[in-house]
């Protein structure tokens, strides 16, 4: 991402939230992950207010780039371990939800490891492990990036209706593996 010069002059507190942002998206660029961005640094960048179509957030996370924070969420998926407390949170979070793409599992095993459940894995492990989550706290974020993924919404029939391999805007799982992923 280019970086813009915004008008206003930043606090402070956003400035050094920037230089501290700039450090660390570069040290996990070195290891092949982009940290989740902020709110504002993303609006800013995108153009966009915060809140304002195209962009879904909560709190701090923003999800306004659903190709790109795909492949980020699977690599959470694939690279955060969990405690076994962490993994206890993420249960009591995901057990109790519907899978979006499959309504007879929950959201914590689903079905199958399609790439949409690897997405709300992986974001639910960031969530917890970086940014210490609640169950409550899980469970608004999933919301929020399956509403990016597909504004329409899911009914949990893509699995009974051959929907594996087709985009999330269309109600589908992305495909099955990490290396055909279908957006």
């Amino acid at each position: 991402m280019s970086r813009k010069e915004l008008k206003p002059r930043p606090s402070r507190a956003l400035m050094l939230a920037g230089i501290v942002g700039s450090v660390v998206v570069a040290a996990a660029a070195f290891v092949g992950l982009v940290i989740m961005p902020h709110v504002e640094h993303s609006a800013a960048h995108a153009g966009r207010q915060p809140g304002s179509p195209g962009l879904t957030s909560v709190g701090e996370i923003a999800f306004d780039d659903v190709e790109r924070q795909s492949k980020e969420l699977i690599g959470y998926y694939n690279t955060i371990q969990l405690t076994a407390e962490q993994e206890a949170i993420k249960l009591r979070a995901l057990e109790g939800r519907p899978a979006a793409c499959c309504k007879n599992s929950n959201a914590y095993t689903c079905c199958c490891k399609c790439n949409l459940s690897k997405t709300v894995w992986g974001l639910a492990n960031y969530a917890i492990a970086e940014r210490h989550a609640s169950e409550s706290g899980v469970n608004a974020l999933v919301d929020a990036w399956l509403a990016a993924v597909n504004p329409s919404g899911y009914e949990g029939e893509t699995c009974y209706q051959g929907g594996c391999a087709l985009p999330g805007n269309q109600k589908g799982c992305g495909g099955m593996t990490e290396e055909h992923l279908v957006l």
